[in-house]
């Protein structure tokens, strides 16, 4: 058995010339059973642990100027803004699409909407993020669904609005260049950050081709850019990659090639109807949903009209890459270029009104939910199923046309 510390996005790690950027979702403490793994030493988890307190620690941003901090203390909001908002404490963190609401507050959308997002609030690992929502310091949170759904699980009163867009495409296993396919990385080593996404696209991908994790060496890396580091440094065979440095990576090792993506998963053998979807989501609790109802449905409305047709017009998307830019490198601190940006960004899928009512009201996200619950319990992150339709609330979506 090994035991698998929280998967965290520690910004300030960076594997050289890689950014350390992580991708939207972070996972639990749980113990990992029936998997073909290498050990991690004691010395390795405390090396990685400096991240856990990273994570630990929020940094609160005042949204009117990108390099300022806010000093209020976050709370759940209900307050009223000096220009008649309705202000909302909200939780984010620094992945590409999650910044759109910053940008969204930036420009002015939200205000002009009746609502203003003070503070806002960066987050670099989901579980801290999730269990200060549930603490009553912020109204609402964007983030992946391990910590979501293990609160769920838990009993705890979280509850899912929204979908704010699906990563999956952001997603791919990156391999030495004799691996050519999914079926030649069997016996190999495949470095993943186990009981979070990466390592549910990695079991989905593998069991596309009548595999499991089993068939290969799965090496768990807690911080997932030190598994980039090892793979440019020849000490892995492949692995599944932070989404944000696909590109960086294949430059930076001219030995390495992409095995596997999204797209695939519609193709020969085994192909399914439409590719894997990984969301991301906007959640709030039951007290905070019943408080703020009418700020967050104008908060998913700008969302899924102003901010996505920004960067869905090819006229407006290079303004939204400079906008995303500047508060990656003003606000995040990031190294990233302003190519990464648009290259990752294209890649996610972003919602009209009409698409996310189909998926939030519609059956399609308890649908993806219940089918991450399952692997979440076969990986013994979660030991007992959530009620994943109790915990999703479509009513906003419906609010939103």
């Amino acid at each position: 058995m090994q035991t698998m510390t929280r998967r965290h996005a520690h910004v300030a790690t960076r594997p050289g010339p890689v950014t350390g950027q992580r991708g939207p979702t972070s996972g639990r403490h749980a113990a990992m059973t029936g998997r073909q793994t290498r050990p991690v030493t004691r010395r390795q988890v405390l090396r990685g642990s400096g991240g856990l307190l990273a994570g630990a620690a929020a940094l609160t941003l005042a949204p009117e100027l990108l390099s300022a901090c806010a000093t209020q203390k976050p709370s759940a909001g209900g307050g009223t803004s000096p220009g008649g908002s309705q202000t909302l404490s909200f939780a984010y963190q620094p992945g590409f699409s999650y910044g759109l609401f910053y940008v969204a507050q930036a420009k002015g959308w939200l205000k002009r909407a009746g609502v203003d997002l003070n503070p806002m609030t960066l987050f670099t690992d989901g579980s801290v993020q999730v269990d200060a929502l549930l603490n009553n310091n912020f109204a609402a949170s964007v983030q992946g669904f391990v910590p979501v759904l293990t609160a769920a699980a838990a009993g705890q009163p979280v509850k899912i609005i929204d979908v704010v867009d699906n990563s999956a495409q952001t997603y791919t296993i990156l391999g030495k260049d004799s691996i050519d396919s999914v079926p030649a990385l069997a016996g190999k080593t495949v470095g993943v950050s186990l009981g979070t996404n990466y390592d549910y696209f990695l079991v989905k991908a593998l069991a596309k081709y009548g595999m499991t994790s089993s068939d290969v060496q799965v090496v768990n890396f807690p911080d997932p850019a030190k598994a980039q580091s090892a793979f440019i440094a020849g000490r892995l065979d492949a692995i599944v990659p932070i989404t944000t440095n696909r590109q960086a990576i294949l430059a930076q090792d001219k030995g390495a090639r992409l095995v596997f993506s999204d797209t695939q998963f519609t193709q020969a053998p085994n192909p399914s109807s439409s590719p894997l979807a990984i969301y991301d989501l906007l959640v709030t609790t039951s007290g905070a949903l019943a408080s703020h109802k009418t700020a967050l449905t104008s908060l998913m409305r700008v969302f899924h009209t102003q901010v996505r047709n920004y960067v869905a017009s090819p006229a407006t998307l290079p303004q939204a890459v400079d906008a995303l830019y500047e508060w990656q490198t003003n606000v995040v601190k990031a190294q990233v270029t302003k190519a990464e940006i648009q290259t990752n960004i294209a890649e996610f899928d972003f919602y009209s009104p009409a698409e996310v009512r189909q998926i939030v009201a519609g059956g399609e996200l308890k649908d993806s939910l219940t089918s991450v619950s399952e692997f979440l319990m076969s990986s013994k992150v979660l030991t007992k199923m959530p009620d994943v339709g109790g915990a999703i609330d479509s009513s906003l979506v419906s609010a939103i046309a």
